[in-house]
């Protein structure tokens, strides 16, 4: 599943070998962490996540600093998608040496709500 993701991304953005690389250590990180929450995920959130993924690993590869998050919004989403987040994005952050802001582990967090959302849903 997540190499066909990467081979879905790869046909609309060209991926370098490490982004490559880089993108499927991620994404197998955020398989990890979901099915231990039990937290499934569409395919259309995988590819989302995957291109959100990638769009962070960029940033950082450019040093691109988005703006602080307002506390307001950060208070708006729960701290358990928050900390599976953190969780993948920090070792990300370790592998590399750098460090990841909050507005970063919050955008990936939305993600993570959007899927308990649409799961949470589907059970209904």
């Amino acid at each position: 599943m997540i190499e066909q993701l990467i081979q879905e991304i790869a046909t609309h953005k060209p991926l370098l070998p490490q982004e490559k690389t880089e993108l499927q250590t991620l994404l197998v990180r955020i398989k990890e962490q979901t099915e231990k929450m039990a937290l499934s995920l569409s395919h259309d959130r995988w590819m989302a996540l995957a291109v959100h993924v990638l769009a962070f690993m960029r940033r950082m590869e450019e040093g691109e600093c988005l703006p602080p998050v307002e506390q307001e919004l950060w208070d708006q989403v729960s701290e358990e998608m928050k900390g599976l987040s953190r969780k993948v994005l920090e070792a990300y952050g370790r592998d590399k040496n750098l460090n990841i802001t909050n507005i970063e582990i919050l955008l990936l967090a939305l993600h993570f709500a959007a899927a308990k959302l649409e799961q949470q849903e589907d059970t209904k």
